[in-house]
C-alpha cells in the first residue's frame, strides 16, 4: 500500500545556507534509495515536502521528519 505526506513547516533561525544546502542533496539521495518519490521545495523560510512511497517507509520517514531540529511547526 502506497501513502502520501504532505507538509509545511518553518525552518529555525539555527539551520545556515549550508545546511540547507546539504540537506536538500541528502534528501534527493535518500529518497531514490528508498523508492520515495516527491518534492521538497525549502524558500521564504519554510520547508515544503511532498513524499510517496510504501506505507510503512513513508511513516518511519516521516517520525524522523517531525524530530528533526532544523525545522519546527
Amino acid at each position: 500500500m502506497l501513502k502520501t505526506i504532505c507538509y509545511i513547516s518553518s525552518i529555525t533561525n539555527k539551520t545556515s545556507q549550508k545546511d540547507l544546502s546539504q540537506l536538500s542533496d541528502f534528501v534527493a539521495s535518500k529518497n531514490n534509495q528508498l523508492n520515495i518519490t516527491g518534492i521538497l521545495i525549502i524558500q521564504h523560510g519554510h520547508f515544503f515536502q511532498i513524499m510517496e512511497g510504501k506505507l510503512q517507509i513513508v511513516e518511519d520517514l516521516f517520525n524522523k521528519i517531525k524530530v528533526d531540529q532544523r525545522h519546527s511547526d
